[in-house]
């Protein structure tokens, strides 16, 4: 039997202490430790010291990592502190839970511990997180003969999202993701359909027929893709993005958390940026709107309430019947209001 790297008593007590003793495991945060009935001065300990690269190689050891040493094995920085039962868990399903996971939640665990000790229990972690911490890369293939709504759900818990960026959005983006694989393959042929997490953005691919769902936004339709797709959207309000596009014969969507709103043209041709003497400028929107359904219109400069009429007045003399207009501005919110009743069902995103 191989060797275990185990870690030492005092790193097991810094991970307890640098947890809080609570549960690192998202959505837990139970505290580990208590009072015991045994005595008035006996304690009751339910956590444990978790190694996130295996302990030592063998059966099931899909975490161990041979290219770290022992030393590396058993330090506190390849330690996670948890309750027994989802202890229990990690250790018993290494496919799912993998080495970036596990490093993400003790990092958030950790936070949580300061954030709590420094400012209290009030403090809204959400709103901090949003700003502070990026999601964990994963990936995985969903199979079109029994779509799981459990792989995907647990794959999007996994990654902390409800915690990074809100149960509202993640909710809404397992929603999409759902009904979008479904989409692809019931109704588009696909033979694969990939989710992918990377830091800032949730990315779809599917090999399926020629999908885009701006093509919908307007209708009244009550579908689950299409009210999946609404929710996904109003997204917008919270800075967030979503990209649909055809590559190498593959549907493309991106779900994007922006950090800077000059990263848009980066992400989509389907972007303009406008500057002031271009606010009664017609032809400003000309060269987007060939082939995109979704056009992002950046403004470069604070927006007042006569700018956002100026640039209104123009789009009413335009046609852009079945065109989505997503207006990126730092501006107040009755300028936002004159733009988005210019063309009815446009959105949103306030800097």
């Amino acid at each position: 039997m191989e060797n275990r790297d185990d870690f030492k008593p005092s790193t097991k007590e810094a991970l307890a202490q640098r947890a809080g003793y609570c549960c690192s495991f998202p959505g837990c945060h139970i505290p580990t430790s208590g009072p015991s009935n045994e005595s008035s001065t006996a304690t009751s300990n339910s956590g444990m010291a978790c190694h996130i690269s295996a302990a030592a190689p063998g059966r099931g050891a899909r975490r161990y990592n041979p290219n770290i040493t022992a030393e590396e094995r058993a330090s506190i920085q390849n330690g996670i502190w948890l309750c027994y039962r989802h202890g229990k868990i990690i250790d018993t399903d290494e496919t799912r839970y993998t080495v970036e996971q596990l490093k993400k939640w003790k990092e958030l665990a950790e936070l949580r511990a300061h954030l709590t000790q420094t400012y209290g229990t009030n403090i809204n972690f959400q709103e901090y997180f949003f700003n502070t911490t990026e999601l964990p890369n994963y990936s995985t293939d969903i199979s079109g003969s029994d779509i799981d709504n459990d792989l995907i759900s647990d794959a999007i818990e996994d990654s902390c999202m409800s915690q990074i960026w809100g149960k509202h959005t993640s909710n809404a983006v397992c929603d999409a993701v759902i009904e979008f694989s479904r989409n692809a393959f019931q109704h588009g042929n696909a033979s694969y359909f990939r989710l992918t997490i990377e830091p800032n953005k949730v990315i779809l691919i599917d090999d399926g027929k020629d999908f885009n769902p701006w093509h919908f936004v307007n209708l009244e339709d009550k579908t689950g893709g299409i009210l999946a797709f609404k929710e996904l959207i109003k997204l917008h309000a919270n800075n967030f993005i979503f990209i649909a596009s055809r590559s190498d014969n593959n549907n493309v969507y991106a779900i994007i958390h922006l950090k800077n709103a000059n990263e848009i043209p980066l992400l989509t041709p389907c972007a303009i940026e406008v500057k002031r003497e271009n606010l009664k400028d017609p032809q400003i929107l000309f060269k987007a709107l060939e082939t995109c359904k979704a056009i992002y219109i950046l403004f470069q400069r604070q927006l007042c309430i006569s700018d956002g009429r100026l640039f209104a007045d123009m789009i009413k003399l335009q046609s852009y019947e079945n065109r989505q207009l997503i207006f990126i501005a730092k501006a107040s919110e009755t300028t936002f209001r004159v733009l988005l009743d210019a063309h009815p069902g446009s959105q949103y995103i306030s800097l």
